[in-house]
This record gives structure tokens, C-alpha cells and sequence, in this order.
């Protein structure tokens, strides 16, 4: 589940860590009942853009909110930058969502080498984090916003609702087979 703690808000928000469905507090029990959305996790660098007071935008990594400056430069050259600075003002100024997208900066070679070779570096957007609301949007969402300024979404899956730890585990097993199959890194429910 994807939530966040902080009590105000803040400029730039570290993405939530996920863990595998076996290691959530209830082994996953959290979960029965709930529709969910699986999507490609992608094997790149965690790599988000914020907006200041100023409405300058600001490259930030997994790891801060002020990127290396190699990871800036790399996510600069993609197509996706400027339209993603595109989005997080609009969200900003025209409806009032001051929003922070997350994405994979995929280089041509991957860090794990699961994913082929590549020719150029590109930015694959799989969530946006509205401070307002102080959630993430749902997939659908995520989706159109992405379809509208013309970035890459990570794709998804599937959308299912488990009614048994059982079943879970047999999606969860069932979704792996499909990573290997397709050459990802794995999926993110």
C-alpha cells in the first residue's frame, strides 16, 4: 500500500518504499478484498520533478531532492522533460494541484541488464503524488495526465481483487512469470 506520513507539507516528498506482498505487516492480509493495479517496475533510476515557491522546477532522485548533477544532466536530454515541467505547472496553476510525477529515467544500458539495450536515455512516468490531497493518484489518473502531455506511463498489468491470501500469492507468482517472460523487472501492486 502506498501512503505517506508527513505531517505538513513539504516541497519535495521521498517516493514510499515498497516492500514484497510477504513482508507487509499483515503478510499481505491488508490487501483481500481491495481492487488493485499491478504495473511494470521498470529498471531505471528513481528520478521526480518539483515545483519551488517559485514554480522553478527542481530534478530530484530516490535518494533527495536535488538530483546528481549527472542524473539532472541525463534527465534534461530526455524528450520527457519538458513536458513533465509542463504538467507539474499546469497541475500547479491551472488546477491547483501542486504535484510531484515520479518516474524511471531509463538509460541506455539497464542498472540490473534485465531490460534490452536501448539507443536513447528516456523518462517513463509510474506515479504523481498530489500535496493537497497528500496522496498518490490512481493509475487511471496518472494515466490520462500522461496521455495529455505526452509522456510515457509504465504499463499496466493487470487489475484484480484477491479474496484469499492464496490467490494473492498465485497472482503474485503468476506476475513474476510474466516479468521473466517479457524481460522486466517485476511488477509494483
Amino acid at each position: 500500500m502506498k501512503m505517506a506520513t508527513e505531517e505538513k507539507p513539504k516541497n519535495w516528498i521521498r517516493y514510499t518504499s515498497l516492500d514484497p506482498v510477504r513482508r507487509l505487516q499483515y503478510d499481505g492480509r491488508e490487501l483481500l478484498g481491495k481492487t488493485l493495479t499491478s504495473t511494470v517496475k521498470r529498471d531505471g533510476e528513481n528520478v521526480s520533478i518539483w515545483l519551488d515557491e517559485y514554480d522553478t522546477p527542481h530534478i530530484a532522485s530516490h535518494n533527495g531532492e536535488e538530483a546528481e548533477p549527472d542524473i539532472q544532466n541525463r534527465m534534461k536530454a530526455t524528450p520527457e522533460y519538458l513536458k513533465v515541467v509542463e504538467l507539474v505547472k499546469d497541475e500547479k496553476n491551472q488546477w491547483h494541484n501542486d504535484c510531484i510525477p515520479y518516474g524511471e529515467l531509463m538509460k541506455t544500458v539497464s542498472p540490473t541488464r534485465i531490460e534490452p539495450k536501448r539507443k536513447n536515455v528516456h523518462w517513463i512516468m509510474f506515479d504523481i503524488w498530489s500535496k493537497p490531497e497528500r496522496r498518490y493518484m490512481d493509475y487511471t489518473l496518472v494515466y490520462q495526465k500522461g496521455y495529455h502531455f505526452k509522456i510515457p506511463v509504465v504499463e499496466l498489468v493487470d487489475t484484480f481483487i484477491p479474496l484469499s491470501l492464496e490467490e494473492l500469492y498465485a497472482k503474485v507468482e503468476e506476475q513474476k512469470k510474466w516479468c521473466r517472460r517479457h524481460r522486466k523487472e517485476g511488477v509494483v501492486i
